[in-house]
């Protein structure tokens, strides 16, 4: 009896691996962005203007990694299986077009009322039900990033039509 089990390395061995492999790729690609970015201004600040990309390069790279190395630690399985009767599958499309929606109507919104209605939304098909956590987590978040963007790093943010 032959106990033991093969170990196939390949990159299309289930969702995992494929979709591991595609956010590696494009995280070497963000890596690669960011080489090129101009860095005149690292001596005039403490932290250097391509430190927040490379982190998040780095940090997509080192999460895309895990991700295929858990997909291969998986059994075989299909790439793609869409169920259109599957929740997951609305779930996924909704999602998709929420965020479609919200990058195109943040110019008209501006970007706290538009993160809060998008982080409401995309709680909501995620199944969050109670609206006082809706609300609550979602102006929570929407302020925490403007602090984050707009006042530390001091990333122009999208205004409302109406104050444009």
């Amino acid at each position: 009896m032959n106990t033991s089990r093969k170990f196939k390395i390949s990159l299309l061995r289930n969702g995992a691996t494929f979709i591991g492999s595609i956010l590696v790729i494009f995280s070497i690609w963000i890596l690669w962005m960011v080489w090129h970015f101009p860095n005149e201004d690292a001596g005039y600040r403490g932290i250097s203007p391509t430190f927040f990309p490379y982190s998040l390069g780095a940090l997509l790279l080192f999460l895309s990694s895990l991700l295929v190395w858990h997909g291969l630690k998986k059994e075989e399985s299909p790439i793609f299986c869409f169920k259109f009767h599957c929740s997951g599958t609305y779930r996924m499309i909704s999602i998709l077009v929420t965020v479609i929606v919200f990058a195109w109507g943040m110019r008209f919104t501006g970007f706290i009322p538009g993160a809060i209605i998008f982080i409401s939304i995309v709680q909501y098909f995620l199944g969050e039900r109670k609206v006082w956590f809706l609300a609550l987590n979602a102006i929570t978040v929407s302020l925490v990033m403007y602090a984050i963007f707009a006042l530390l790093f001091r990333v122009p943010l999208p205004l409302p039509l109406w104050m444009n």
